[in-house]
């Protein structure tokens, strides 16, 4: 640990604090072009590594929004985090054989429902071909959604268990549904293409 410890402040911290102000940067100068690409862009970084270092940008980014008194951006992240689990949860429930641990697949919709994506990380670890881009894409689509219909929220956490501070509600609901039904389309269409490839 001692090692590791010494290793990271030495040696990958500051190329790692580099690359995250650049991406900070990148995504302040977009937020006063189109929201909607905005949406996208910062729905997908959520999804892309799970709690990674271009996650934290997107939540940080999101976070300094917060302070600057612009709350779409948090609900975009927040849209967009919460899509992995659901996508992970829904089809197992469709498809039983789809993975091994079905039991663990199934209570990612308690880890959807609270903002904890990092659930999804053992599925996409073993399947990450196909699994990583349905969730990119639809967790994308969900950030989209979630700044073209104005969803805002004023907390930095919570996902659905804050629904009641979202400024309108019923899209946000409406645009997590239809953003995890399509990722999980994807994840059936990904499945097949790889599977026909083999």
């Amino acid at each position: 640990s001692i090692l590791v410890g010494l290793c990271y402040i030495y040696i990958f911290a500051n190329p790692i604090g580099i690359g995250m102000n650049a991406l900070n940067s990148f995504l302040f100068s977009l937020s006063s072009s189109s929201k909607i690409v905005v949406g996208i862009i910062i729905g997908a970084m959520v999804t892309f590594d799970m709690g990674g270092p271009i996650n934290k940008t997107a939540y940080v980014f999101g976070i300094g929004m917060l302070i600057s008194y612009d709350y779409y951006p948090m609900a975009a992240v927040m849209a967009g985090g919460m899509i992995p689990p659901f996508v992970i949860a829904l089809t197992a429930t469709l498809s039983k054989n789809r993975f091994s641990n079905r039991k663990d697949a199934l209570m990612n919709y308690i880890n959807g429902i609270s903002f904890i994506s990092e659930g999804a990380i053992p599925f996409i670890q073993k399947e990450s071909q196909v699994i990583l881009p349905a969730c990119c894409l639809s967790a994308g689509l969900a950030g989209a959604l979630s700044m073209y219909f104005e969803c805002s929220i004023t907390s930095p956490h919570g996902g659905l268990f804050l629904i009641w501070m979202v400024n309108n509600p019923l899209y946000y609901l409406a645009l997590i549904v239809l953003s995890t039904v399509v990722g999980t389309l994807l994840l059936f269409i990904f499945t097949k293409l790889k599977n026909n490839v083999k």
